[in-house]
Formats: structure tokens, C-alpha cells, sequence
């Protein structure tokens, strides 16, 4: 995995004409962007007819709802489910034009029957209504020949500064560690949200912070803080009885818990012994007599 040097982005840099594969969020912001720079977008495909028409409409081009009938482009972008992507290339047409999937998840060589065919990853969720400033994404781009890689940095490199070269394993272990930093967090805080109710705003600076001090850390083990890490076992059994009646949060916080108390980088202390005092793993936060005093208190 490397950077494209800026140089070779810059002198790639030709307008070729897109035609988009689905009409949805991705679809969507990088149609606008490419637009935006001054690509000319042929077509929006989308089986969906009123989403391919109000896509196309933003950006000048044709709307269609059978994809049998693409017309000629350079460059064909699909952007799409991830699920769907290999009957989207079944039914596609045969064309020399470079094609390109989206996907984090989804391997090169499902683009294996165009001649010409790589990955145009963009590492950022996306969503239609909210505002992307694309220039500060990340696009992690794949390519089947060395002429082709050319061709996807120049596209990448017209909209934004980081553009890596990554192979299909690696792009999706960092789709697999977008799913930890991005989806997993933000169920958390949706937790967070039900628990602390309209308090959750008070929580505002603390996971900033969180964040900020994650990615300036060498490791973000090394400032990992609370109850767990300290082996704080009263306090982390007065939350769970908290959650008494919520048994997923319960799971959670223990498995959460176990993580950090089992973390060698963080962990103050050795795992306990067999019948001393230890993180309560059961279900409802209690596995042994001395735990289950504790919440008696």
C-alpha cells in the first residue's frame, strides 16, 4: 500500500465522460463531484425511475432504468449494494471502458470480464442530505494494469489528496476497521443517547477528546481510561445492575469490559485467579457469591 505521489496525480488529470450505476448515497456525492470539476456524466442508471431521474437531472445526464442500455462512456462507476454488484456486472453489457466498483468489501475480480476494471473506494459514510467535504476522503483505488491504475489515480486526484493504491485484502480489512471505528461507535453512542437522555449533548467534549487523543496516540491502547482498566469491579457491578433490564447492554458492557481488562498493553494488573473477585461475565453481571453481595449492597 503507497500513496500516489502528487506529481503523477497531477499529470493524469484528463476530463473522460462517467456514467454512473446506481442513483444511491454514493452514487450520488460522487456524481455531484465529478460534475462539480467539470466531467461531463452521460448516464445515471438506477432501476428505481425516479431516483435516476432526479440524480441525472443535477448533473446533465440521461436517466435509464435497463441497463442493457448504456451508451458509450469512458469510465463506468458502479455504486451500488455491495450484494449487488455481481449481477449488475452479469447484466452489463461487454465494453473496453474502464469499470470500476465502490465497494470496501468486495473483491476486484468481480470486475474480471471487462478488459479494463478497478476499485474507486472512497473511505468516508456517506449520505445524500449531509454535506461531504470529498477533497478530505480518502480513496483507496485498485486497478488490473499498470495503465489503468494511472487512469483511477487522475480520477481520484481531481477530487481528492489522500489516494492510496491498496490491494483487494488490504482495502477490506480497513472496511472491516471502518465498521469498528464507524458503525460499532456509533451504535454506542446511540446507548449512550437512550441512557443519558437529553443529557447526551453534556457528552459532546469528552468524545471528542476521545477521539482526538485515538488518533495522536501512537496506539489507542495507550490512552484507553475508565472503570475496566482500572479493575474498578464495585463501580463496573453498579452498572450493570443499571442494566438490569436491558440484557443486550449488559453483554455489551461485559464484553467491552473483557476486552480491556484482557488489553496487555493497558491492563494495570494480572487476569484474577479462579474465585477471587473478578469482572462479572454472566448474564445479568453476576458469577460468583462475593459478586453477588456486592450488588446486594
Amino acid at each position: 500500500m503507497f500513496f500516489i505521489p502528487y506529481f503523477f496525480i497531477y499529470l493524469c488529470r484528463v476530463m473522460e465522460t462517467l456514467s454512473f450505476i446506481g442513483s444511491g448515497n454514493v452514487a450520488t456525492h460522487l456524481a455531484l463531484a465529478f460534475y462539480a470539476k467539470g466531467y461531463t456524466i452521460a448516464e445515471i442508471y438506477s432501476r428505481t425511475p425516479s431516483h435516476a431521474e432526479c440524480l441525472a437531472l443535477k448533473v446533465g445526464a440521461k436517466s435509464l432504468t435497463d441497463i442493457k442500455d448504456l451508451e458509450k462512456a469512458d469510465i463506468y462507476i458502479i455504486a451500488v449494494e455491495d450484494k449487488a454488484i455481481a449481477s449488475i456486472v452479469e447484466a452489463m453489457p461487454p465494453t473496453t471502458a474502464l469499470v470500476l466498483h465502490t465497494a470496501g468489501s468486495v473483491d476486484m475480480n468481480v470486475l474480471r470480464k471487462f478488459a479494463n476494471h478497478g476499485v474507486f473506494y472512497p473511505l468516508q459514510s456517506l449520505h445524500r442530505e449531509r454535506y461531504i467535504d470529498i477533497s478530505a476522503v480518502p480513496f483507496l483505488i485498485e486497478a488490473n494494469t499498470t495503465a489503468n491504475l494511472t487512469r483511477i489515480a487522475g480520477l481520484a486526484g481531481n477530487l481528492s489528496v489522500p489516494v492510496r493504491n491498496v490491494s483487494s485484502e488490504q482495502r477490506r480489512k480497513l472496511h472491516l476497521s471502518a465498521v469498528f471505528s464507524c458503525n460499532f461507535v456509533n451504535a454506542l453512542l446511540a446507548s449512550a443517547r437512550d441512557i443519558a437522555g437529553d443529557d447526551f449533548s453534556l457528552l459532546a467534549p469528552l468524545v471528542r477528546n476521545t477521539i482526538e487523543k485515538a488518533f495522536q496516540a501512537e496506539h489507542p491502547k495507550e490512552v484507553q481510561t475508565g472503570p475496566a482498566l482500572r479493575g474498578d469491579l464495585p463501580t463496573m457491578n453498579k452498572h450493570l445492575n443499571m442494566l438490569k433490564d436491558q440484557p443486550k447492554l449488559q453483554e455489551a458492557y461485559n464484553l467491552l469490559s473483557k476486552i480491556i481488562m484482557n488489553n496487555e498493553y493497558t491492563s494495570p494488573q494480572p487476569p484474577p485467579k479462579e474465585g477471587e473477585y473478578s469482572l462479572p461475565f454472566g448474564r445479568g453481571g453476576v458469577n460468583n457469591n462475593q459478586q453477588k453481595n456486592d450488588l446486594q449492597k
